[in-house]
Formats: structure tokens, C-alpha cells, sequence
């Protein structure tokens, strides 16, 4: 029995030397490391502008970014480029544009210092799968390029023609993403092409043409965007064409020359605003928002040119301000009887427009009902809180629960309709009415 033992512990003795010298090791030997211990993170090679590429960049730094793309091309245990502070440009030896290997972050010095240099005549950076952290890119026709998942972290772009492109079927994910165009040349933030995807949180833009052009079912959703214009660059903030989904929230588009441009398709695609401000637009294109389901909740559409327009949509606004619009204080209207516009407003206020909420051929509105009042403010429009236009208008639209002007139009002190009524046109138009409307239409207030 004693002999038994001693040659099993013989055994096992001869297993962890095995182990230890790198054999495999055996199914029933526990593992070394504990639970919590982490996978390998990856190599990383470092750059500097004091550096040699003569290097091999781990122990001591390369020169460019040239060189450490070339050394990660070969290595696939390499898992990041990390730059010090500096300027990487053509006058120090880079050659862009680049391809950034498949599954490398690209890094910098966190909170800036770290940028990419070009002559505005080349492309920096086409990324397929992988990250960008904590650097600067400047002077690029195309200052990344990315055709599979990109993950852009504190960037900044800046005086580039177009700031980022996503090619058809690519993902785009960017927090603190800053893209600022020259002051001599109008550039572009985000292109999405065929069926792009853009989630975006805290972005920013300052003086660009076009913050956001997105084609053919692309998917936007932006969070905390600061987009503000120079009205010398003459271009949608946001447009966005045969869109797929679309969501903002907490964001403000102020003082760009024209505002939003969305147009979906017959499948009426969601459309989300959510606290957004639209402000200070120099164009009559506000939020021109055609051919989807649009829902707007808070948030504020004031001091615009022009109107906010609903054409051929189904608009829901809820507890939003619109306010001191150099237009409509909203626009609906659709192009014939298969097409239709369509307005829901519950909670809203619409004042000091040059007109309210204007219903022209083949539109529908519920403004409030009986079931379900309003508790819209409609006050101090120039033309009219509600106007019912077209030879094929809203045959009636109930305006149930609303404020207005008071003592106009047979509203109380309070501006309140204590008892419901239709009331029918022809009412023609006149500074400072409630309401107006051609013969054969009729609103339920």
C-alpha cells in the first residue's frame, strides 16, 4: 500500500514539472491563475517625434506612424499604436493616406496633443475594424475613411473637406467627436452611404456645410450634438435621405443656414427628437421632415427664417415650444389623398409667429378633442393661431382644450372656449385671429 502511494505521488510530482516546462497541461491540474486575472491586453507600439525608425518601437520609439503601421502589419500580438504629443505630417516623414491594420486602436495623449497633419490634399486614415483615441486630424480631403466597425474617441477634425466617411454597411461609434471646418473653405462632418450606421455622443461641429449627410437606409442616432454653423456655409445642418431610423436627443441646431432635412420612404421610418432645440435657421428650411413618423417631445423651434414643414408626414409634438418664427409656427400639407399630412400636438405653445399652425391641401390635425384636450397655448401670432387652407383641407379639425387669445373670437378673458363648439368658414384672415379657414371647413374648438 505504502509503494502504491509514493508512485502516485511520483506522478503527480512529474506532471507539474511537465507543466512547468511547458508541456500541456492535463485536464484534472487546476490552472494557475485566478478568476479575476485579465486576458493578454496586446503589444504596444510607441511613437514619438523624437524617435528613430530604426526602432522596433517597444524599447525604444519610432518616428512615424508609417513605420509603426508597417511593424503592426506583421505582428498580430500587436494591439496598439500609442503617440506621444507632437505634429505627424508630411515634413516629418509621414506619407499619408494609410491603412490602419485590422483590430488596432491608434491612440494619443489623453485631452489632446497628439495630431495628423496633412496638405488638404490627400486622405488621412481608412480604418476598417478598429479605434481611434485622443488624437487630432487636419487638413485631409477625407480624414478617415471607415468601411467595417470604428469606435472614434475624444477626436478632433479639423479644416478637412469631409471629416468622416462611412462606406455602405459600416458602423460608426463616436463619443466626444469634434469636427470644425476652415474658415476659408466650408467643409463636411459624417457622410453615411448605403445602409450606415452613426451612434454619436457629445458631438460637436462649429462652421461646416453640412454636419451630417446621410443617404439610403442609414441609421442616426446623436446625443448631446452642439451643432453651430457659419451661415456663409450654405447647406443643411443635417440631411438625411431614404433614412432608415433617426433619433436626437438633448441636442441644438443653432445658426446654421438651413436647419434639418430628413426624408424617408413609404414605410414612414421613426423619426425621434427628444429636449432638441432648432434656433437662429437663416433658411425656410428648419425641420423638413417628409415621408416619416416624426415624434418631437420638449425641446424648442424658435427665432427661424422660415417654418417648420410636415409634407406627406405623421408628426407627433409634445410639450414644445415654438416660438418667434419668421414663418408658420408649423406647416402641413401633403400631395394628394394617398399621401397625406398629418399633425398631432398635445401640451405645445405656439406663440409670436408670423402665422401658427398653418393646414393646407390633403392635411390632418388633432389639436385637441373632447376625450383628449389639447393644452396647447396658440397666442399672439400675427395671422392667425390656426389656419385651414386648400381646396382639399381638413374638412374639420378639432381644436379641443387650447388657449387663446383672450376676448378674440369669442374666447373668454382667460382665452379659454368654456363651452365646445364647430365653428365654419369661410373666416377670413386678419391680424391677431384665432383661427380663419376657407368655406367648407370647420374647427372643433
Amino acid at each position: 500500500m505504502q509503494g502504491m502511494k509514493n508512485a502516485r505521488l511520483l506522478f503527480a510530482l512529474l506532471l507539474l514539472v511537465a507543466a512547468a516546462c511547458g508541456y500541456p497541461r492535463p485536464a484534472d491540474v487546476g490552472d494557475d491563475g485566478g478568476p479575476g486575472d485579465a486576458p493578454d491586453p496586446g503589444v504596444t507600439i510607441r511613437v514619438s517625434p523624437s524617435g528613430d525608425d530604426a526602432s522596433d518601437g517597444l524599447a525604444s520609439p519610432v518616428k512615424t506612424l508609417k513605420r509603426a503601421i508597417a511593424i503592426a502589419g506583421t505582428n498580430t500580438e500587436i494591439k496598439t499604436i500609442a503617440l506621444a504629443a507632437g505634429r505627424y505630417s508630411v515634413q516629418n516623414g509621414e506619407s499619408f493616406p494609410y491603412i490602419v491594420p485590422n483590430g488596432i486602436t491608434i491612440s494619443g495623449v489623453p485631452g489632446g496633443g497628439s495630431t495628423f497633419a496633412g496638405t488638404r490634399g490627400e486622405d488621412g486614415l481608412r480604418i476598417e475594424n478598429g479605434q481611434l483615441q485622443d488624437l487630432g486630424l487636419e487638413d485631409f480631403m477625407v480624414a478617415t475613411a471607415i468601411t467595417g466597425r470604428a469606435e472614434l474617441t475624444h477626436i478632433a477634425i479639423r479644416s478637412s473637406k469631409l471629416a468622416v466617411r462611412a462606406e455602405a454597411g459600416s458602423k460608426v461609434t463616436a463619443s466626444k467627436l469634434e469636427l470644425v471646418g476652415a474658415v476659408d473653405a466650408c467643409g463636411s462632418g459624417v457622410e453615411l452611404r448605403d445602409a450606415a450606421e452613426l451612434v454619436a455622443n457629445e458631438l460637436t461641429s462649429r462652421n461646416l456645410l453640412t454636419t451630417l449627410d446621410a443617404r439610403n437606409m442609414a441609421t442616426v442616432e446623436l446625443t448631446k450634438a452642439d451643432i453651430t454653423g457659419d451661415p456663409r456655409c450654405t447647406g443643411n445642418a443635417l440631411w438625411v435621405t431614404n433614412l432608415r431610423s433617426f433619433t436626437m436627443r438633448d441636442s441644438s441646431v443653432v445658426g446654421t443656414y438651413a436647419g434639418i432635412a430628413l426624408d424617408g420612404n413609404t414605410t414612414l421610418p421613426p423619426v425621434v427628437f427628444t429636449n432638441t432645440t432648432i434656433r437662429n435657421i437663416n433658411h425656410p428650411t428648419v425641420l423638413s421632415a417628409s415621408r416619416v413618423t416624426l415624434t418631437m417631445i420638449g425641446g424648442e423651434i424658435s427665432l427661424n427664417s422660415g417654418s417648420p414643414d410636415a409634407r406627406s408626414a405623421r408628426w407627433m409634438l409634445m410639450n414644445v415650444r415654438i416660438v418667434s418664427n419668421g414663418g408658420n409656427g408649423v406647416y402641413v400639407s401633403g400631395p394628394d389623398a394617398q399621401s397625406p399630412g398629418a399633425l398631432t400636438m398635445r401640451g405645445c405653445t405656439v406663440t409670436n409667429n408670423r402665422y401658427g399652425v398653418s393646414l393646407f391641401d390633403y392635411s390632418a390635425a388633432d389639436l385637441g378633442t373632447d376625450a383628449n384636450p389639447g393644452n396647447n397655448i396658440f397666442q399672439d401670432n400675427q395671422f392667425g393661431g390656426v389656419l385651414l387652407y386648400g381646396i382639399a383641407g381638413p374638412q374639420l379639425v378639432n381644436a379641443v382644450g387650447n388657449t387663446w387669445i383672450p376676448e378674440v373670437q369669442g374666447a373668454s378673458g382667460s382665452g379659454r372656449y368654456p363651452t365646445t363648439s364647430t365653428v365654419s368658414g369661410p373666416i377670413q384672415q386678419a391680424a391677431g385671429n384665432n383661427f380663419e379657414m376657407w368655406a367648407g371647413l370647420s374647427l372643433r374648438r
